[in-house]
């Protein structure tokens, strides 16, 4: 049996790296000192929990091209599946362009369209999880795949993950409360919580999202670390204070490391400081993809802050890791 579906675009980021502060106007020339090209959007999260030894397979679509054949080549010397990656006539690989700047501010330009690819029976069969992206939403050609595929496997007793991401208010028709009502872990930041929810706080969001789903509720709040919501309790685990050289990329680090969390069983609550720790470990290297955090890394940021585990419990999936916060009994 398979980790993990993830459904989601395939993407190349190209990454640019400014001398001075965004915006850039008009007629202006800024200096750069790096550009880079690394697999991005889903390939954070895949990269992340393949390091942490998830089994995951990735249903896509590239283009017959140059930026389709480099994220192929990338995802086999990750050692992830990437035979679901479908090359397709007439379509384009689809591609971000990230423009940082030295204060650590973003800007994207891309050209995200959407192409849906439907998923066999038999491969639905094999995984235990399906992890479902908000890009994948805003499309109703694509958006259709996804209602049909959580319709699926609606009483399959799978474990859905989903992340709605930034493009929530161009979701099609009813498909935010399908998806919803189907998710076992709703995990989202704090600005797309108070966007579905109405509410400013984590602390008001996650219930009202809790209504809307099967499950649990997680918001990431970034170096403060995130707000677990479940069966009608809420609680913050921190974060870790570490020197911020890129944030690109941190998020999907936190959801792969969390899907390794729930997929072997650990509580929430090492799921969640897990995850942290993740994110945190991203944020102090440049750039996407294979930029994700090793596990080398992560054990670092646990250790150093007094949440002792070897690397070798990290690796092993038998292992139900229980950390606590410094100072809990």
């Amino acid at each position: 049996m398979r980790d993990v579906l993830v459904i989601m675009y395939p993407v190349v980021d190209i990454t640019v790296q400014i001398d001075d502060m965004l915006p850039i106007e008009a007629g202006q020339l800024k200096p750069m000192h790096r550009v880079a090209q690394e697999p991005g959007g889903g390939a954070n999260i895949i990269f992340t929990g393949t390091r942490l030894g998830l089994d995951i397979v990735h249903v896509g679509a590239v283009g017959q091209d140059s930026h389709g054949d480099f994220l192929k080549t990338k995802y086999s010397e990750e050692g992830t599946d990437n035979s679901y990656i479908q090359a397709i006539p007439g379509f384009e690989t689809q591609v971000v362009i990230c423009l940082n700047d030295n204060k650590g501010n973003h800007a994207y330009i891309s050209n995200l369209k959407g192409c849906r690819v439907d998923v066999p029976d038999d491969l639905i069969e094999k995984c235990r999880a399906i992890l479902v992206s908000g890009y994948m939403l805003g499309n109703l050609e694509v958006s259709e795949g996804i209602v049909q595929l959580i319709k699926r496997t609606e009483h399959s007793g799978k474990t859905i993950f989903f992340d709605p991401g930034p493009t929530f208010e161009q979701f099609q028709n009813d498909t935010l409360e399908i998806v919803l009502a189907a998710t076992d872990y709703l995990i989202l930041n704090h600005i797309e919580a108070e966007g579905i929810s109405g509410a400013f706080e984590p602390e008001k969001a996650a219930p009202l999202l809790a209504q809307r789903t099967r499950g649990i509720v997680v918001i990431k709040s970034g170096s403060k670390g995130c707000y677990m919501y479940q069966n009608g309790v809420g609680r913050w685990y921190n974060g870790f204070s570490v020197p911020v050289i890129d944030t690109v990329g941190a998020g999907d680090t936190f959801l792969g490391a969390f899907m390794r969390g729930v997929l072997d069983g650990w509580d929430i609550g090492t799921t969640c400081l897990f995850a942290n720790a993740a994110g945190a470990a991203k944020v102090q290297k440049q750039g996407s993809g294979t930029q994700v955090p090793t596990i080398e890394e992560i054990h670092k940021i646990l250790n150093k802050n007094r949440l002792e585990v070897s690397k070798e419990q990290l690796l092993d999936r038998t292992t139900k890791l229980v950390l606590k916060n410094k100072g809990e009994n």
